[in-house]
């Protein structure tokens, strides 16, 4: 099924890593994203400029943005903080944080895998970030956030990476500014690169993060050169991975009336604590608006098993992957609020809606809601389980409804193409 392939790719050079990797894009506000280039003028961040970068009252020009990230690459070039070409090559990317470790394998994965269902999306795009993407690669021609992919536990993956990271030493190895260490180990013997593209040969590969950079890679227009067929990926076992929450932050809305459009439909009840807020019920969304706490319980259709999310029992699979999805808080939320209350769609562009990462903790999401919005809506985590069996029978999930740390980062690998 997958078509795994070696790549020429540069690395950043050690005495640029604590300048030209970048945090990961959506863990940033814009204006923490501008402050970050402010101090770090040569990181990756100024070539993936999106929309939401601009100041307030410019208007996104297709030509003037792509050329700026063009010019920001050339930067970058010219002050040589890229190495030479590791010529057909595959890497191990370890990633390490204070909750656990990570291991992928870096690698090229076919963009027809994409378009056959081999690679298996699990979030509905917003079309418009797709296409700014779209564009950017058309002109800059260049690949270096790995689209990350979940496959799950391989044996023979598992035996291939220990070995070469017990056995060498890695071509970079450093800490970022947020305490996540990134190991790099080039892999350039046949042997063992066929040994991995046979091991994964047979799997689904589920996308956990760049959704929108594979469409983009995917999309018309993008396939000007042989070598523009592959997608640089960064492919994870399932059972290393971690899934955080992604919150619904709400800009620019009329709280009163939200509250009110709320109480007529819910049981809605003001949490006086924190840890009120914590324990909530299993069918409880919470929000966080005009300085309070509510607790919304938002039915859940019909409560889910272990049995229901085991992949192994294929009889009725599509089924229990839709009973699992509808008891999402991010599907309830968009069926029974944000649709029918405040007319938002999934993949809709807005400026009333954004996204937050769960990495912080409640005070936190108090003073983002009291600085720079109005509401925030708290999202559960989707359990691992849930993910796979969604994302194995090809249905998808409302936009950022999973957050998967730590991240694969750009500004590490640099693919030029053709």
């Amino acid at each position: 099924m997958a078509s795994l392939q070696p790549l020429s790719i540069r690395l950043v050079k050690a005495e640029w890593v604590g300048e030209t990797p970048s945090p990961a894009y959506d863990a940033l506000s814009p204006r923490q994203r501008r402050a970050h280039i402010d101090k770090h003028p040569l990181s990756y961040l100024t070539v993936t400029r999106g929309p939401e970068d601009l100041p307030a009252g410019t208007v996104w020009d297709k030509q003037i943005a792509t050329d700026s990230a063009r010019k920001a690459l050339a930067r970058l070039l010219d002050a040589e903080v890229f190495s030479d070409l590791h010529h057909n090559s595959i890497f191990v990317y370890r990633l390490i944080d204070e909750h656990h470790t990570q291991v992928a394998i870096v690698s090229g994965v076919d963009v027809a895998d994409y378009h056959s269902g081999v690679v298996r999306p699990h979030e509905q795009l917003v079309q418009t970030r797709a296409q700014v993407l779209a564009d950017q690669l058309q002109v800059v021609r260049t690949q270096s956030s790995p689209i990350a992919m979940a496959h799950r536990p391989n044996p023979l993956i598992g035996e291939i990476t220990k070995q070469i990271i017990d056995t060498s030493l890695p071509a970079l190895d450093f800490v970022t500014e947020d305490n996540l260490t990134q190991q790099v180990w080039v892999v350039t013997d046949p042997e063992t690169i066929d040994k991995v593209r046979s091991a994964l040969a047979d799997e689904h590969l589920h996308v956990i993060d760049g959704h929108h950079r594979a469409a983009a890679a995917a999309a018309p227009g993008s396939n000007l050169s042989d070598d523009s067929q592959w997608m640089l990926c960064a492919l994870f076992p399932s059972d290393q991975l971690r899934n955080i929450a992604f919150h619904r932050c709400l800009s620019s809305v009329d709280t009163d009336a939200l509250l009110s459009d709320l109480a007529e439909r819910f049981a809605v009840r003001q949490a006086t604590t924190l840890d009120e807020v914590n324990e909530r019920a299993d069918d409880e969304l919470a929000l966080f608006a005009d300085g309070r706490w509510y607790l919304v319980p938002i039915a859940v259709p019909t409560p889910i098993t272990a049995d229901d999310t085991d992949l192994s029992d294929t009889n009725d699979l599509d089924n229990r992957a839709q009973r699992a999805l509808e008891n999402l808080d991010s599907v309830r939320l968009q069926t029974e609020v944000l649709g029918p209350i405040l007319d938002l769609q999934p993949g809709q562009a807005s400026g009333h809606l954004d996204y937050i990462s769960g990495a912080g903790d409640l005070d936190d999401l108090e003073q983002i809601s009291e600085t720079d919005r109005g509401a925030v809506w708290i999202m559960r985590p989707v359990p691992m389980d849930v993910f796979l069996l969604v994302s194995e029978s090809s249905l998808t999930l409302p936009p950022k409804s999973t957050y998967f740390v730590p991240k694969a980062r750009s500004g590490i690998f640099l693919r030029q193409l053709g």
